[in-house]
């Protein structure tokens, strides 16, 4: 009787052990997708930091475009009148009126 005792003894520390085994395998497990899942979310969140500023210095470059488009503009503008004034003030008339 001794020996049943101690095969079910012998047994039942099995099945401990087997369970304890079983319990740190599951939560190895849910720390590796833990793991795995905060990986994710850290890897999404540096493409969508690199996004924005990818955005941004798209954006950045647009803006000194147009200011470098609208300062050439003003530029040309600003010769053209000048030189409208010059033309202006070569045609004057240069004839001689009668002093009398």
């Amino acid at each position: 009787m001794t020996e049943d005792r101690e095969d079910r003894d012998e047994r039942k520390d099995i099945k401990e052990r087997e369970n304890r085994k079983e319990i740190e395998d599951r939560e190895e497990i849910r720390t590796e997708m833990t793991e795995d899942r905060e990986d994710r979310e850290e890897r999404k969140d540096i493409k969508e930091r690199e996004n924005r500023k990818e955005i941004e210095d798209r954006e950045e470059r647009k803006d000194i475009k147009e200011r470098e488009n609208r300062k050439d503009r003003e530029d040309r503008e600003d010769r053209e009148e000048r030189k409208e004034e010059k033309e202006d003030s070569s045609a004057v008339d240069h004839t001689e009126t009668p002093r009398g």
